[in-house]
């Protein structure tokens, strides 16, 4: 099992608490792609925090491929997520006065001076076949403000696969394009899932959710699975 909760709560601490995950359990495998659908402030984007090894839980069990990412220390924890882990977000979160080319190849960066360090050579020519794979090729010198916003989410999916992850988590990753390269990423995602990794997608995206293998809907904290004619109807 790729990855999986038991049992995972969080709850946010304050003048008025918030049950944000509930008790939530779930497993995806290795070629999965899963859908996860809600109203906002449901605890969608806490559970894809938890899953990103970035929000630890109050209670219950996260495991990765086998670990337990949650009893690492704080550095063990951050050069396996550079390991296992990719991201996609809405917003991109390119840096701006980077080229293409530097965006996709930062992900190196969490991974210097560790064991799973990558050779700069390697990795350099790994993020060129990315680009080139996302139709970006020539376009690896422009920064992001160069690029629409379908081509800025296409480098940050390039460079959410450069260290070849085994999980890649998505929140709202096709809500700023239009349907033509919404359905470009969707693919890519397909594609990534079916070679034997895994996805997990937050969104309200219809044409996402219809995407996915298996959708679950969040409510206060909740998970329940959803069937997925239902999604696709």
């Amino acid at each position: 099992m790729l990855l999986r909760f038991d049992q995972v709560s969080k709850t946010y601490r304050g003048e008025n608490p918030v049950e944000a995950l509930r008790e939530v359990s779930f497993d995806i495998d290795t070629g999965m792609f899963v859908a996860i659908r809600g109203p906002s402030g449901c605890g969608k984007s806490t559970l894809l925090l938890t899953a990103g090894t970035l929000l630890a839980p109050d209670h219950g069990e996260v495991v990765i491929n086998g670990e337990r990412p949650y009893a690492m220390s704080g550095d063990a924890r951050a050069s396996f997520r550079g390991q296992q882990l990719g991201f996609v977000f809405q917003q991109f979160h390119l840096v701006p006065y980077l080229n293409l080319l530097d965006n996709v190849l930062a992900p190196t960066l969490s991974l210097a001076a560790t064991p799973a360090a990558v050779d700069p050579g390697i990795a350099r020519d790994r993020a060129l076949e990315l680009l080139q794979q996302f139709g970006l090729g020539d376009r690896v010198r422009h920064t992001p403000a160069k690029l629409s916003s379908g081509e800025r989410q296409r480098c940050a999916l390039a460079r959410a696969l450069l260290n070849r992850p085994q999980l890649l988590l998505a929140d709202e990753p096709t809500g700023n394009l239009d349907p033509e390269n919404a359905g470009l990423v969707l693919q890519a995602m397909r594609a990534f899932a079916a070679s034997g990794g895994a996805v997990l997608l937050v969104t309200h995206d219809d044409r996402a959710a219809a995407a996915a293998d298996s959708t679950f809907w969040m409510s206060d904290g909740k998970l329940r699975q959803q069937p997925h004619e239902a999604v696709q109807a």
